[in-house]
């Protein structure tokens, strides 16, 4: 009798745990084993970046009196985390839908010459000043358009509202500075300066790479 009641319990823990593994909303295991991975070969990375250095680095560190950076660094949890709080933001918003096309885009940056005052730069340091950086942002599709979003705000605007149905677009605006642009023009040239004030909670695009020449040796 004993045996058989320890055996009911373990096969109704072992339910119970199978239950709670299918229903959990934040399990998310893809599997791109038959996927071809979109790649370039080695040469083809060599070319583009040994024509970078030959191209476009020496005008920019002759006219910018710069070492400017030459490649970034960045761990893979880093990534990995962007990615997760995208899915999790789309299984959440289109739950009862078809998930939309989700997307990274890539933008290029001069890290601040008064880098010191932005809060979420610290610890960077004056090296990083006026250097070229890579910021990551989610995009989704639009209606063919892919658009900027915020996956942490669009969770959180899901939770206190279920009956939403589609992601909001992020709302940073990028447009052209005026010909006197200075890095303290930024908020005045920037409409949403609520922006300015955002929890670190809610910061979403993906920065913060270790630069070359500091991350050089082994993958210059």
């Amino acid at each position: 009798m004993k045996k058989t009641l320890i055996s009911t319990l373990m096969l109704f823990t072992t339910l119970m745990l199978i239950s709670c593994k299918e229903e959990n909303p934040d399990d998310i295991i893809l599997n791109y084993k038959d996927q071809k991975l979109k790649a370039i070969s080695e040469r083809t990375a060599m070319d583009m970046a040994n024509g970078y250095r030959e191209l476009h680095l020496p005008v920019i560190n002759r006219n910018l009196n710069l070492d400017d950076t030459r490649s970034m660094w960045y761990d893979l949890e880093s990534f990995k985390n962007l990615i997760w709080q995208m899915e999790i933001a789309a299984k959440k918003v289109y739950k009862d839908g078809d998930k939309p096309v989700l997307g990274i885009r890539v933008y290029y940056g001069t890290f601040p010459e008064n880098i010191d005052d932005y809060k979420d730069l610290e610890g960077l340091g004056p090296d990083y000043a006026r250097t070229h950086g890579l910021m990551f942002v989610p995009t989704f599709d639009d209606e063919g358009i892919n658009r900027n979003f915020n996956p942490i705000q669009n969770q959180k605007d899901f939770d206190a509202d279920p009956n939403k149905k589609a992601f909001e677009p992020a709302k940073m605006v990028f447009q052209l500075p005026s010909p006197t642009f200075k890095m303290s023009d930024t908020l005045e040239n920037t409409p949403n300066t609520a922006l300015y004030n955002q929890p670190i909670g809610q910061y979403y695009i993906l920065d913060h790479g270790i630069k070359c020449p500091e991350a050089c040796p082994g993958g210059e």
